[in-house]
C-alpha cells in the first residue's frame, strides 16, 4: 500500500512538472552588474523594508509547526482514533484549503494581504487551542464532528495565510531581485518550520 502511494505521488509530481513546463514565463529584467550568490542572498536580510516580513514568516512557520507533530499523537493516543480517521481529518483540511483559495484571491484583490493575515492568523491559533476542547463533545457523540469542523476552518484560514504571505513576498521584492528575495522567504520559512518540531 505504501509503495503504491509513493508511486502515485511520484507520477503526480512528474505530471505537475510537465504542466509547469507549459506555463509562459515573462522575460526577466536586467538585474544590474553581476554580484556573488552570497551577496544576492544577503540583500533581502539587509533590506529594512523586507526584514519585518522575514521575521513574521519565521515566527509564523515556527509557531504553526511547533505543535503540529503532536497533533497526530494526540488524535491517536489520547482520543483513540485510527490512522484512517486521522488521515480523513487531514483530507478535510486540505479540501477546504483548496476550495477556498479562489475566494481568498478575490478578497486579496479587494482588500490588502495584511487585512487577510490580521483575520486568518488569530483564527488559526484559536483553532489550535480549540482542538483541546473537542473532548467536551465526546459524551454527546459530537467529538469527531467538532474535530472535522476545526480542521475545516484551519484549512480555510491556512489557505488565506499561504496566499497572503506569498503575495507579500512577491510585492515587497524588487522586480530585478525577486529571485533572491523569494529564496530568502523560502530559506527563513523552511528553517523555522524545520526547527520548530525539533525544539518541541
Amino acid at each position: 500500500a505504501y509503495s503504491l502511494a509513493f508511486a502515485v505521488a511520484a507520477l503526480a509530481g512528474l505530471a505537475s512538472c510537465a504542466w509547469l513546463a507549459r506555463c509562459p514565463e515573462p522575460e526577466q529584467r536586467a538585474a544590474g552588474p553581476a554580484v556573488t550568490v552570497r551577496a544576492k542572498l544577503a540583500a533581502p536580510f539587509h533590506d529594512r523594508a523586507f526584514r519585518p516580513l522575514l521575521v513574521m514568516l519565521g515566527a509564523w512557520n515556527f509557531t504553526s509547526n511547533f505543535a503540529a507533530p503532536f497533533l497526530t499523537l494526540y488524535l491517536m493516543q489520547q482520543l483513540g482514533y485510527g490512522i484512517v480517521t486521522v488521515t480523513g481529518l487531514w483530507v478535510v483540511n486540505q479540501v477546504f484549503n483548496a476550495a477556498t483559495m479562489v475566494a481568498w484571491g478575490r478578497v486579496s484583490d479587494r482588500l490588502s494581504n495584511k487585512a487577510i493575515l490580521s483575520v486568518a492568523l488569530p483564527v488559526f491559533f484559536v483553532c489550535t487551542v480549540a482542538l483541546v476542547f473537542t473532548r467536551l463533545g465526546a459524551p454527546f457523540g459530537l467529538q469527531l464532528a467538532l474535530l472535522a469542523t476545526v480542521h475545516a476552518v484551519m484549512g480555510v484560514v491556512g489557505g488565506g495565510i499561504g496566499l497572503a504571505t506569498g503575495n507579500l513576498g512577491i510585492k515587497c521584492a524588487p522586480a530585478s531581485q525577486a529571485t533572491s528575495y523569494l529564496a530568502a522567504v523560502g530559506l527563513v520559512s523552511s528553517a523555522a518550520g524545520g526547527l520548530a518540531p525539533l525544539v518541541a
